[in-house]
């Protein structure tokens, strides 16, 4: 179980103020801009490397998904995947 809540989430949002990096647990970050942009990032090291994967914005992603989307990418980091390159290598692909 993580340390955010829903509840810890909506509150961060309707006050508008910038939070900076909340973790949940595991490397799972809530962060919330100036501009009011509230998003998820998985943090993680590979290669001795600190690296980030953007999950997606609060609340389109859930606190719920956003933790089984973390747990995913971690499966993929333990096998040896930078799962952030990958995604950046999706993108290039696509466009």
């Amino acid at each position: 179980m993580g340390r955010l809540t829903e509840a810890d989430l909506q509150t961060w949002v309707c006050a508008g103020v910038p939070v900076g990096g909340r973790s949940d647990g595991n490397g799972l970050t809530f962060t919330l801009s100036a501009k009011g942009t509230a998003a998820w990032t998985l943090r993680y090291s590979m290669s001795a490397k600190r690296k980030e994967l953007t999950l997606g914005r609060y609340p389109s992603i859930s606190l719920e998904q956003a933790r089984n989307l973390a747990a995913q990418a971690c499966s993929k980091i333990a096998l040896g995947l930078d799962v952030a390159a990958a995604k950046q290598s999706e993108g290039r692909r696509q466009r």
